[in-house]
């Protein structure tokens, strides 16, 4: 750990949370003039529609999720632009868009379609919140070299 990174910056210590935890944690990564290297980096961007869509709080109408989802799987989204330049993959992971079949070239790790209405009730079950962080773990964990990041964000 290199507790000396965010010197000279004008924050209070531990204002950033875990954020500010991460750059100390890649500030001891071995690197080249001091600049970390972290090896292969993933973006991962869980996609849902929102049960919270009825209360008139989102900016667009929610077939745009399903869309927006495709566009990533084509890298022309600003997710993708700004994973790029980090040198980063993005994987588009299917947790509840509302569609009737899953949408090709995302991860399916559906939980269900669309979510619950966070205003009312919970946007999804403790179940399966539990079964999806389980999911993604195991789809990582026993990905092999081929999909492992050292750096997930």
């Amino acid at each position: 750990m290199h507790n000396g990174i965010l010197t000279g910056y004008s924050n209070l210590f531990g204002s950033l949370g875990r954020l500010e935890a991460l750059a100390i944690q890649l500030a001891g990564m071995p690197g080249v003039n001091g600049i970390p290297h972290v090896g292969k980096k993933a973006v991962l961007v869980m996609c849902a529609d929102h049960g919270v869509w009825e209360e008139g709080v989102a900016i667009s109408p929610k077939e745009v999720t399903a869309i927006q989802a495709e566009n990533m799987t084509r890298g022309t989204t600003g997710v993708c632009v700004l994973a790029a330049q980090a040198g980063a993959n993005v994987h588009v992971v299917d947790v509840g868009i509302d569609t009737a079949e899953p949408i090709p070239g995302l991860i399916n790790m559906r939980v269900a379609r669309g979510s619950g209405n966070i205003a009312s009730a919970p946007a999804m079950s403790r179940r399966q919140a539990e079964k999806l962080l389980l999911d993604v773990i195991c789809y990582y964990a026993g990905a092999g070299k081929k999909r492992v990041s050292r750096c997930l964000v």
